[in-house]
């Protein structure tokens, strides 16, 4: 087993250096979970998670500038896994982008906004 799994603090230290303030705090809270869902998503491999990472740095299959329907964007303005600049590039690149940027927040603000985001997705 990777060192990292093999309890939810050896996962929060793997994490450490992409988790922001807000990040941290929500983390504490759902560490458990998070650690049964990454080793839930590694029981096959690391081979998901390696091509998810792959996707952002090489080419992609389509061109997101031909994308025309309805995009929300939300992004936390202290997110270190995707920082704001990627949320302003698909902002700008997206034909219909909504973005929604949420002050002091980091990559794991469904956690702490969901209600928000999903009343937002069923008004359309």
């Amino acid at each position: 087993m990777n060192a990292a799994l093999e309890n939810a603090t050896s996962l929060c230290r793997a994490f450490e250096p992409l988790l922001s303030k807000t990040d941290r705090e929500i983390w504490a809270l759902l560490s458990e979970d998070f650690l049964a869902d990454v080793r839930e998503a590694m029981t096959q491999g690391p081979w998901g998670g390696g091509w998810d990472n792959v996707a952002w740095v090489g080419p992609w299959d389509f061109d997101p500038t031909t994308v025309e329907c309805p995009v929300l964007l939300w992004y936390g303005d202290e997110d270190l896994m995707a920082p704001p600049f990627h949320a302003r590039w698909f902002e700008t690149n997206l034909r219909a982008a909504r973005l929604t940027m949420f002050k002091g927040e980091g990559h794991l603000l469904p956690f702490s906004r969901l209600e928000q985001m999903l009343t937002q997705l069923l008004a359309g």
